[in-house]
């Protein structure tokens, strides 16, 4: 067994063993006599962020990836790295560089880990999306990608309200919802499973056509993040929500009450109702922007549909649904 391997394996168990002080002397005092090696330097690294200061520790990483860059276990552990220095934008950075490089599937999850630490869970998903075109059969980015979704659609507490008397509290949202902006109220409704017979589980996998409007319509996926984080809806945002799944009938309407189900106010009947009141006319991108501004930027509102003669764009092209202007 040859010297640098002898002392790094002393330096591993010395570092597990808690002893950071002694592995640290141990490295360091190696470090005066010759060149650590890129793995010494990665243990090193995690010494010094521990032990000492968070510059020197990322100082020894990107010492090791200078070393050896064509590593892409170095890149992963300079990453993971400057994720334990409370460093994720610069994690996302080098991230981004990595998968830019090697393109693998154990660095794109940890790229897609490094959006989702950024608030950037659409990027994610689109990102192991696009990785799974390259490698169907990998379960690891099947498993992320679940995972993603399960993240953004289910919540596993109830985020009502009580109020003094023990109560829910009534909600001005899903009491507004019977007089905002739906149209053609007049006309026969279309029939919809009714809440009864809708079931609402948290280990419900999304239908094609619903996992297909998130992930390709960036704003509806932050509606739905927002909603899973917030616990509260906003009008404009449960009007778009409402009017686009809605045109899914079934599917649609038990997606609906499985992301509404946890928040304050939530009423079932209400959501039924208004279902059954959307137009004949699929929501439009235009009106969405127009509901949602704040989100429909032009960073999260860019697709490019090929508009089919008497037609407009909508996020329900995504699903296969081609809205008329007849």
């Amino acid at each position: 067994m040859g010297n640098e391997t002898t002392i790094l394996i002393l330096a591993r168990e010395t570092f597990f063993a808690g002893n950071l002080e002694k592995a640290f002397s141990l490295l360091d005092s190696t470090r005066h006599s010759r060149s650590l090696n890129p793995e010494e330097l990665c243990l090193y690294a995690r010494i010094l962020a521990k032990y000492k200061s968070k510059d020197s520790a990322r100082n020894a990483i990107f010492e090791a990836i200078l070393s050896s860059p064509n590593e892409p276990l170095l890149w992963k552990g300079l990453v993971e790295l400057l994720i334990e220095l409370g460093l994720p934008i610069e994690a996302l950075e080098y991230g981004r560089r990595a998968f830019e490089i090697f393109q693998s599937i154990e660095i794109g999850v940890m790229f897609s880990n490094t959006l989702i630490l950024n608030g950037k869970t659409h990027e994610a998903y689109s990102v192991l999306k696009e990785l799974r075109r390259k490698h169907p059969g990998s379960s690891l980015i099947k498993d992320k990608l679940e995972e993603i979704l399960q993240r953004l659609t289910v919540k596993e507490t109830s985020n009502y309200e009580e109020s003094a008397s023990g109560k829910t509290q009534p909600s001005l949202v899903f009491k507004s919802l019977e007089t905002s902006h739906f149209e053609e109220r007049t006309r026969e409704p279309e029939k919809f499973a009714t809440n009864e017979e809708i079931e609402v589980s948290s280990s419900k996998v999304l239908s094609e056509s619903i996992e297909t409007l998130l992930s390709s319509c960036p704003v509806l996926w932050e509606i739905v993040g927002k909603i899973q984080e917030d616990g509260i809806t906003e009008k404009n945002e449960l009007n778009i929500l409402i009017n686009v799944f809605g045109k899914l009938k079934e599917e649609g309407a038990a997606f609906l009450h499985q992301i509404l189900a946890p928040t304050y106010g939530y009423d079932p009947e209400t959501v039924d109702r208004a279902i059954k009141l959307i137009s004949r006319s699929p929501m439009s991108c235009k009106d969405i922007r127009k509901n949602v501004p704040w989100l429909a930027s032009s960073e999260n509102c860019y697709c490019n549909f090929a508009i089919p003669p008497k037609s407009y764009s909508s996020p329900l092209l995504h699903a296969g649904i081609i809205p008329s202007t007849d």
